[in-house]
Formats: structure tokens, C-alpha cells, sequence
């Protein structure tokens, strides 16, 4: 009788554990890898899908104020110094892009020949967490109030990046162009 309990081999030698224990976490660190990969397209995708609405309505916002802009002076390069609009009471403005804590990456119609007096073109829910930025824009660089607005020969034309400050992700460029009714 005592052979027979040397020879029972019921239970697990520890070479046997190490190897469960392995594959164990080589599943895990498998499922774990795949996770993260669904989760950063997931976010990758979602940023695209709300980018694009979001450009949308700045672009329906733009052409509201832009297609009936007057008085519109321009640079040597055709960036627009000022324009006016009477339906948003506009006389002597420009589109610029707000810097400061809480409005940093809105689209502001401001008064040319004052700094202060600015009209947000869309509201704060519009945006959520996406912040305007300038076509040019890289990933580290500091946010500032430059658009890029040009006007020649009765059109308007410009362009815009997307940046969620988050997650780290620019848009490609947006381009615009809308041709003004009044344009003088």
C-alpha cells in the first residue's frame, strides 16, 4: 500500500504552475493590448465624427456673418482687416480667436478698432471640448487669436484646424469659401 501513495501523482508540480500562471497572464496582456487598441480608435473615431459637426455649424455660423459683410478692407495678402455687418451690428470688425482660460479656441467677432466688445459667434455648447485653431496649428504650440480670413474678388476663403487638447488630436484642415452678396 505505501508504493501506491508515492506513485499517485494527484496535484500540481511547480513547473506545472509557473506554466498555467504564464499562459494565464499572456492571455490577459493579450486582451489588455486589444482593449486599449479598441479604445484609442474608439477615441480616434468619435474625435472625427464630432470634428466634422462641429465644422459644420462653424461653417453655417461664417456664412451667416460673412455672405452679407460690406465694407470689407483687406491686406497685401488679401487677409481681411475689417468688414461690417449690420445684422449682427457689426461696423468695423474682424474674426479672432479667443486665447484666454475660458474661451480659448472660440470664434469671436471683435470690433477692429477696439479690443474689447466681443461677440461669440457660436455658444460655449457648440463646441464641447474642441478648441479653433489656426491651419498651421502643431500639437505643443500655444494657442492664438490668428484666423485665417482672405477676401478678393467677392469671396470669401479660409481655413481652420479642430484641436482637442485632451487627447491630443488636431483635424486636418477645414477650407471655406463663401462668395459675399453685398461684398463692397
Amino acid at each position: 500500500m505505501p508504493k501506491r501513495k508515492l506513485r499517485s501523482r494527484s496535484g500540481m508540480t511547480i513547473v506545472e504552475t509557473l506554466m498555467a500562471v504564464l499562459i494565464i497572464a499572456l492571455l490577459t496582456s493579450t486582451i489588455l493590448i486589444g482593449t486599449q487598441a479598441a479604445m484609442r480608435v474608439t477615441y480616434q473615431e468619435t474625435f472625427v465624427a464630432e470634428s466634422q459637426s462641429v465644422a459644420d455649424t462653424i461653417n453655417r455660423a461664417l456664412s451667416d456673418v460673412l455672405r452679407y459683410a460690406q465694407n470689407i478692407t483687406t491686406d497685401d495678402d488679401s487677409r481681411v482687416t475689417s468688414y461690417s455687418n449690420a445684422a449682427y451690428g457689426v461696423s468695423d470688425g474682424i474674426l479672432r480667436v479667443g486665447t484666454g482660460t475660458n474661451d480659448a479656441g472660440h470664434i469671436y467677432l471683435v470690433y477692429a478698432s477696439e479690443d474689447t466688445g466681443k461677440i461669440p459667434l457660436l455658444s460655449n455648447l457648440s463646441y464641447s471640448n474642441l478648441k479653433v485653431v489656426p491651419a498651421d496649428f502643431t500639437v505643443g504650440s500655444s494657442l492664438d487669436s490668428r484666423f485665417d480670413l482672405r477676401y478678393k474678388d467677392g469671396v470669401f476663403t479660409g481655413s481652420y484646424c479642430l484641436y482637442n487638447s485632451e487627447r491630443q488630436l488636431v483635424t486636418e484642415p477645414y477650407t471655406f469659401t463663401f462668395r459675399a452678396v453685398n461684398g463692397k
